[in-house]
């Protein structure tokens, strides 16, 4: 499941998996399964159309409300000390019902694996 602005910045075309992406203004396209849905609408039908597991991929925006009604069992963030374009982003608050598991330190960047609290 993709957000429309990650896909369209990201080569996701001939991927051997089924891809759903969630926009308002994508034409269709060939391989490409494209709804009008919310975030969490669109992860429920890549469940029950493709099952288990999901890759969700896609800016706060996207990912803010499956982690707030905790529909994502396990969330990789990359925190870098460089500014790209999405600019300062509290993503702290959307993971108040997640734990930290791991966490590792390259150059300037961390790389953080985080779960649901009742997971652990």
């Amino acid at each position: 499941a993709i957000g429309g602005s990650t896909f369209r910045s990201e080569p996701y075309t001939d991927l051997p998996v089924p891809v759903y992406v969630a926009s308002r203004k994508l034409p269709q396209q060939p391989g490409v399964n494209i709804y009008d849905e919310s975030p969490s609408t669109l992860v429920e039908r890549a469940l029950r159309e493709v099952g288990s597991p999901v890759l969700v991929e896609g800016g706060v925006e996207f990912v803010k409300p499956l982690l707030e009604k905790e529909i994502i069992n396990r969330f990789f963030l990359t925190r870098s000390a460089i500014q790209g374009d999405a600019g300062f982003v509290e993503i702290d608050r959307c993971l108040t019902n997640y734990i930290c598991v791991t966490s590792e330190i390259v150059d300037d960047d961390r790389f953080e694996i985080w779960e649901p609290r009742e997971q652990i």
